[in-house]
């Protein structure tokens, strides 16, 4: 299950920004998924409450959004893209749709 691996990915992720951070407890993370993804809230919320567990991390929730298409841009790596496969960030063109494997970490909350 692909949800495994991308919940693995958010909790180091995390985990890496709050001990930066100093601080106690991530309390939100926040994510973007290419509109292809198949994620569900449900199905990587679980996975993530596994993943933190494993990793010896207090479990904390998850936001999604799917608004759009996110790509792989060969100077810019995965970026948010136009229906016409223009890079988001930089302006290039013929960025290759990203599909489940593609997801952006937005924002992470701590306390």
């Amino acid at each position: 299950m692909h949800e495994h691996s991308l919940a693995d990915a958010i909790v180091d992720a995390a985990e890496h920004r709050r001990l930066s951070a100093g601080a106690s407890r991530t309390t939100r993370v926040t994510i973007r998924v290419s509109e292809l993804s198949g994620i569900t809230q449900e199905s990587l919320q679980m996975m993530l409450d596994h993943a933190a567990e494993e990793a010896g991390a207090q479990p904390f929730p998850v936001q999604i959004t799917h608004d759009g298409l996110l790509g792989h841009c060969p100077s810019c790596g995965i970026v948010p893209i136009s229906d016409d496969l223009v890079c988001g960030l930089c302006g290039a063109e013929g960025v290759r749709p990203a599909g489940d494997e593609a997801l952006l970490l937005v924002s992470c909350e701590f306390e």
